[in-house]
């Protein structure tokens, strides 16, 4: 079975993309989304000011990625693209993860990349 396309995922592989926006990669990995958006939009969408613009922050990379998963339920060939979109950034952009604790800690600090499951502290 694919993987199916969610909001995490989608703003996951865009920090990648934005992140790495200066490099070619990056450059290609953008360009090939907006394409994708680009063509399985609908006009009311296109109203709605579903530009090219490059997010800057957090709050427009979820704004945009809500956009897509709107398109995403009323284009399953959509979904698939973006799966295939997800795989080639995943494969291509490097993670990078940074974690910094200054000041001094009052309680428990957890750095970590990826989580899956519930972290307790007892």
């Amino acid at each position: 079975m694919d993987p199916i396309v969610t909001g995490p995922l989608l703003v996951g592989a865009l920090h990648k993309v934005l992140d790495s926006a200066a490099g070619e990669a990056g450059k290609r990995a953008w360009d090939a989304l907006t394409g994708l958006i680009t063509r399985y939009r609908s006009r009311s969408q296109e109203k709605e000011g579903l530009g090219e613009t490059v997010p800057e922050t957090d709050a427009e990379i979820e704004a945009l990625v809500r956009r897509i998963l709107d398109i995403v339920a009323t284009n399953p060939q959509l979904a698939a693209e973006l799966r295939s979109w997800q795989a080639e950034v995943d494969t291509a952009l490097p993670s990078t993860v940074s974690n910094t604790v200054s000041g001094n800690v009052q309680g428990n600090v957890v750095q970590a990349r990826d989580i899956s499951g519930p972290i307790t502290f007892g």
